[in-house]
């Protein structure tokens, strides 16, 4: 199974690190990575990734906005979403489940749990369609 990501995340060292170890899978074909919401967005129009990690804070257009605009075009039914945020406020958490996030990634990463989460949210994904 090949699988494209996209990463949004507008810290730098939090997206190269998470693209690193995620390429060291075979299974992920891509991880394009995006810097800010607006650039997620577009990604998410061209590539039409497999998953979508997001986070919420981000310049331009944060990942509230781009959950919103996914919602608007119905993507959220075919492009699962698992948010990142270093933020535990349970506000944001549940606004993000309310938007159609499948899961949620806290800061500091796992590397293998957040590799187990997006496999796991793939696979939950594929077998829900």
């Amino acid at each position: 199974m090949a699988v494209t990501i996209l990463l949004a995340d507008d810290h730098p060292l939090t997206r190269s690190g998470i693209a690193e170890f995620v390429r060291r899978e075979e299974t992920f074909k891509l991880v394009a990575e995006a810097e800010d919401g607006i650039s997620a967005w577009e990604l998410i129009q061209e590539l039409k990734p497999n998953v979508a990690l997001l986070d919420i804070r981000m310049p331009g257009m944060d990942g509230f906005e781009v959950l919103r605009f996914m919602k608007y075009k119905h993507l959220l039914d075919v492009l699962p979403v698992i948010m990142i945020s270093a933020d535990s406020d349970g506000t944001n958490i549940e606004k993000a489940f309310d938007l159609g996030v499948i899961d949620f990634v806290f800061r500091p990463f796992s590397e293998r749990i957040v590799l187990r989460r997006v496999l796991t949210t793939i696979n939950l994904f594929k077998r829900q369609r």
